[in-house]
């Protein structure tokens, strides 16, 4: 390629206008040339002569295939109406490089913040109080009603425009249209919690609130007094979000259909209902099959009913945690419990954790070893394999087989430390999952390969907490992934 010969270098630019940089200096003082490469990038214009940056015909060619070129031409251009008009129309943001001059020019403003309200900022003050450039401006984006000035928040069409994007800019309002009703729907039907911006006697409107609460239940923290006794109003809002049940007024918390009603859309809104209601079977159960740890906020008479605990237990094992002791010593309830996290084992009654029986059956249905930690958790390798001969553990290692200074390979590993039973997660002992907790083990600490693992008979074992366990030796058999 040469670049002082000026129909390759034509040719380059047309493909790519800032392959400019690279043309012989007589080329880039060249219009015919420059013209060709500004058409491809605007941005190219970097690279011409200084006398072309002052060529009007140059700029407003390259503003108008990008109008950031701007910030390379000439002073004098900078301050030319037609060439910041090319520029702003395609992006408002550029008129923060053009003269006072011309920010005090409607006809520019107007293109400015049609493309981008923002600009709004850059406008001469007395635009900012310009009820067309204003309302152009909220239009493209309703925050710019926080840099209108004061009379322009008086303005019901422009206020009305800037809360139909945004309910929030409500507070920018003048405190004239806060009482507005017309202004207020609009901006609680975009977001209900601007109602904490209207003024008090519209709080009061019915009309105003339902609309308010049906956006976001949770408006009814700013409603009047009166209307959180509404039924109709506090049921309309705990249908949108369960939660605002907590500021329903106290007698309808004792309201079994809105609790109902709550408690469905959120089952935590059972926190909130009245103590009564907590009694309430019918209301308890509609919560702990959303979360069965919500079984803590259920009375105490329903923590000892059957029927609600296995409900709380069959969405969440853990709740087994707030059921009665009198069910944390029930087989069926607990088993349910384990079947869907072992973890919840640890709530059980020390009984039904001794019970060597009930555990290996526990182990065997939900196919979880590191159950039997609760009747041994120093088994022989011998003694786990007999228990769930069928069990796959598995193992994630890095790709480079090392893993805290251990080197695995395919076949029997024997750890160069000595064994460790006194703590958990140590050194002292190789360890390993099973397939259905092997998922725990994030890839970024441990390794995305997983490979099968067998113990050996004559291995010593631990099995520790948080579904894991360690043994002297183990064998990896092959890669599954």
């Amino acid at each position: 390629m040469d670049w002082s010969n000026k129909k390759q270098v034509l040719e380059a630019v047309k493909q790519c206008g800032r392959s400019l940089q690279y043309a012989d200096e007589t080329l880039r003082k060249d219009k015919e040339v420059v013209l060709e490469a500004v058409k491809q990038s605007g941005w190219s214009l970097k690279y011409a002569d200084e006398t072309l940056i002052k060529d009007k015909g140059v700029i407003l060619e390259a503003v108008k295939q990008d109008g950031w070129s701007l910030l390379y031409a000439g002073e004098t251009l900078k301050n030319d109406r037609e060439v910041v008009l090319e520029a702003v129309k395609q992006n408002g943001y550029l008129l923060r490089y053009a003269d006072e001059t011309l920010r005090k020019d409607k006809g520019v403003i107007l293109e400015a913040v049609k493309q981008d309200g923002w600009s709004l900022i850059y406008a001469s003050e007395t635009l900012k109080n310009d009820q067309e450039v204003v309302l152009e401006a909220v239009k493209q984006n309703g925050y710019l009603l926080i840099y209108a000035d004061e009379t322009l928040r008086k303005d019901k069409e422009v206020v009305l425009e800037a809360v139909k994007q945004n309910g929030y800019l409500l507070i920018y309002a003048d405190e004239t249209l806060r009482k507005d009703k017309e202004v207020v729907l609009k901006a609680v039907e975009q977001d209900g919690l601007s109602l904490e911006y209207v003024d008090e006697t519209l709080r009061k409107d019915k009309e105003v609130v339902l609309e308010a609460v049906n956006q976001n239940g949770l408006s009814l923290l700013y409603v009047n007094e009166t209307l959180r006794k509404d039924k109709e109003v506090v049921l309309e809002a705990v249908n949108q979000n369960g939660l605002s049940l907590i500021y329903a007024d106290e007698i309808l918390r004792k309201d079994k259909e809105v609790a109902l009603k709550a408690v469905e859309q959120n089952g935590l809104s059972l926190k909130y209902v009245d103590e009564t209601l907590r009694k309430d079977k019918e209301v308890v159960l509609e919560a702990v099959k959303q979360d069965g740890r919500l079984l803590r906020y259920a009375d105490e008479t329903l923590r000892k009913d059957k029927e609600v605990a296995l409900k709380a237990v069959e969405q969440d094992g853990l709740s087994l945690e707030y059921a009665d002791s009198t069910l944390k010593k029930d087989k069926e309830i607990v088993l349910e419990a384990v079947k869907h996290c072992g973890k919840s084992l640890y709530y059980a009654d020390e009984t039904i954790r001794k019970d060597k029986e009930f555990v290996l059956d526990a182990v065997k249905q939900t196919n979880d070893i590191f159950l039997w930690r609760y009747i041994n958790n120093k088994p022989t390798g011998k003694e786990l394999n007999s228990i769930l001969p069928e069990l796959k553990l598995e193992k994630k290692i890095r790709d480079d087989m090392n893993m805290r200074g251990f080197k695995y390979q395919i076949g029997v590993n024997i750890d160069i430390n000595n064994f460790d039973t006194t703590t958990e997660c140590s050194a002292g002992g190789l360890y390993f999952s099973n397939e259905k907790y092997i998922c725990n083990f994030f890839d970024e600490e441990y390794g995305s390969n997983i490979y099968e693992v067998k113990i050996p008979d004559d291995a010593e074992v631990y099995l520790e907490s948080y579904n894991k366990g360690k043994a002297d030796k183990i064998e990896l058999v092959k890669k599954m992934n």
